[in-house]
């Protein structure tokens, strides 16, 4: 019996911090630089070619535009 009671007890001291854990993992952090000014200056539209499958220009044009709705600059179109 009173294995019992000190394994419960265990068990709860065990589990007491584990909330605290879980929400450490939910904290933001934040840079001294805005993440869409480092992706903007890191990316760049991409360029096709006339040689490019139609599937390969979909994706530069549908990267392009997300490019542009983050970085808020004029597209480049072909």
């Amino acid at each position: 019996m009173l294995s019992i009671s000190f394994a419960r007890r265990a068990m709860r001291a065990a589990l007491l911090p584990m909330p605290l854990l879980i929400l450490t993992g939910c904290a933001t952090t934040t840079a001294s630089v805005g993440t869409d000014a480092v992706a903007c200056s890191a990316f760049e539209p991409i360029r096709w070619s006339n040689k490019d499958t139609e599937d390969t220009i979909r994706q530069a044009k549908e990267h392009n535009a997300a490019w542009v709705a983050v970085c808020g600059l004029a597209s480049t179109k072909r």
